[in-house]
């Protein structure tokens, strides 16, 4: 019976190893737990008939001592010591197994959960992979939209290629004839030049002439601000006198004699003053007709030259600030000869003083169109004297004596104002173009496209104090059209940056070279018609000129 029950305990020690060894074959490969989990069941049965067996056995062979204990005593003390020790080494063999058979549970338990966690990733790891494997499927799908696209794409560009390789082919023969023509315009140009050198020196003639000119321009301005100076003095004495002759009027009749004495003695010397400044007037008059007539000749020469060549049109453009500044001092000469005839005005004179001087002046055009010039060059500021004047415009207008002035009497005069501004090219500070547009947003919100005058205001505010960039081009051109049916003026063309161009959309691939050389000239025409300066100096009652 022992040594069944050894042979039973080696055939347990065994299966031990051969559980340990698949217990690291489960390691290395745990695909196969299901096999794992048979045999462990299969090992656990077989234990616990082994178990059940040892018990069994051991009952038996504690019954078999006791029967022959009653055969002898010694044998059963020697066979009870066998006995006790054989139990010990089955109680230290079985506890052994037991906690073997513990510690193998506790590893298949951590085993499973660990098997149940890969599990859990791999169907993870599966979702994953459906997933992507569709989102392979969509972007195929797009790819293949994507290439059709392409495809259609570079069909589209062979063919612009095509018809840009015929342009270009086109484009090539005009620049050959173009060429040609300009080599031929190379030889008639060198001419030209030649022509031009000899011209020039007769230019340099003409201005060494225009020097002379203006010198002698400059002393007589000098000799009219002293005239000038006198007869505000003398105005002054008039004023005076009448005055004091008036005192004496009402004071006693017996100093009528005497007053009327020296009323006929300040008559006289006011008369004698006059015919001194009547014949300065006539020399200064002869002196700036001689200065017009010798700028005209200037202007007429060097319009010929102008038109010469490149090269003469280069010599030619420095001479136009020489021609300004003589213009201007002729202007100043007449304006001067001008004030000097009739009431003299302050060059301290405010802008509604300046209005309602006008204002009462409407009646007659003609007998003050010709006085806003020379006053506006007596002034120190002429551009906000002009600004400070624009008062009015809008109801409520100025009043004078319980009286107000008519609205359109009011906006001629402002008008008028603003073009003689615009004509003397006065220089405008900062400060008064702010004032100016400020001015400029407060008319265009109360201004009336039907009423002519209203728009024709604002665009000349506008244009003199040059504040088109602080507006919508294509407003002001249809503003322009409203003032007047002709094209619109070069000024505002020039503020606007956009005089004398050609817009990119005149020139398009169904267009033959003729339509776009027809489109050149008539911008040309269209500049030359709108290059000249504006000389007028007010409006009639109905109407806008330019």
């Amino acid at each position: 019976m022992e040594e069944e029950v050894t042979d039973r305990v080696k055939l347990a020690v065994l299966k031990k190893d051969e559980l340990m060894r698949n217990l690291d074959s489960l390691r290395a490969q745990s695909s196969s737990l299901l096999e794992v989990s048979v045999r462990w069941k299969d090992i656990e049965s077989y234990f616990d008939s082994t178990f059940k067996l040892i018990e069994t056995k051991t009952q038996e062979g504690v019954d078999a001592i006791r029967v022959r204990e009653e055969e002898g005593k010694v044998v059963a003390e020697k066979r009870a010591e066998e006995m006790r020790v054989r139990e010990e080494r089955a109680g230290v063999l079985r506890s052994a197994i037991f906690g073997n058979i513990y510690e193998e549970r506790k590893r298949l338990v951590e085993m499973e959960r660990e098997i149940e966690e890969r599990g859990k990733r791999v169907e993870l790891a599966e979702k994953k992979a459906e997933m992507l494997k569709k989102g392979v499927e969509e972007g195929a799908i797009r790819l293949e939209d994507e290439r059709k696209r392409l495809e259609k794409e570079i069909v589209d560009m062979r063919n612009v290629v095509e018809w840009r390789g015929k342009r270009l082919d086109q484009r090539k023969k005009e620049i050959d004839a173009t060429l040609k023509e300009v080599e031929g315009r190379e030889s008639e140009i060198e001419v030209e030049k030649k022509m031009a050198e000899s011209r020039s020196a007769e230019l340099d003639m003409k201005e060494k002439k225009l020097c002379d000119i203006e010198r002698a321009v400059d002393d007589i301005s000098a000799e009219l601000k002293v005239k000038r100076n006198e007869n505000i003095g003398l105005q002054q004495e008039v004023l005076l006198l009448t005055q004091k002759l008036d005192v004496r009027k009402t004071n006693s009749s017996n100093f009528t004699g005497k007053s009327r004495g020296g009323e006929r003695e300040e008559q006289l010397s006011s008369i004698l003053k006059l015919h001194h400044d009547s014949q300065l007037h006539e020399s200064v008059g002869i002196t700036a007709a001689y200065c017009s007539s010798t700028l005209n000749d200037f202007d007429r020469n060097q319009l010929v030259y102008g038109t010469a060549s490149d090269a003469d049109q280069l010599n030619a453009a420095e001479f136009p600030s020489t021609n300004n500044a003589a213009r201007l001092s002729v202007i100043e000469y007449q304006s001067a000869s001008i004030a000097a005839g009739s009431s003299c005005v302050d060059t301290a004179l405010d802008g509604r003083t300046l209005q309602m001087y006008f204002n009462d002046l409407s009646s007659n055009v003609e007998s003050w169109q010709d006085e806003i010039l020379p006053v506006l060059l007596k002034l120190s500021d002429p551009a906000k004297v002009v600004l400070d004047a624009m008062v009015g415009f809008y109801p409520p207008h100025q009043i004078i004596d319980g009286k107000e002035f008519e609205a359109s009497v009011v906006r001629r005069t402002c008008l008028c104002l603003l073009r003689n501004l615009s004509n003397l090219s006065a220089g405008v500070n900062a400060t008064v173009r702010d004032e100016a547009l400020r001015l400029a947003f407060e008319w265009k919100e109360k201004m009336r496209i039907t009423d002519q005058l209203e728009v024709a205001g604002f665009m000349d505010l506008v244009l003199t104090y040059r504040l088109a960039k602080e507006f919508s081009g294509l407003e002001l051109l249809n503003l322009s059209k409203i003032v007047s049916a002709g094209p619109p003026p070069l000024k505002l063309l020039r503020d606007l940056g956009c005089a004398g161009s050609i817009s990119s959309s005149d020139i398009a691939p169904n267009k033959t070279n003729s339509e776009v050389t027809n489109r050149k000239t008539s911008g040309i025409d269209f500049s030359n018609h709108i290059g000249g300066r504006r000389e007028f100096y007010c409006y009639p009652d109905e109407g806008y000129g330019v």
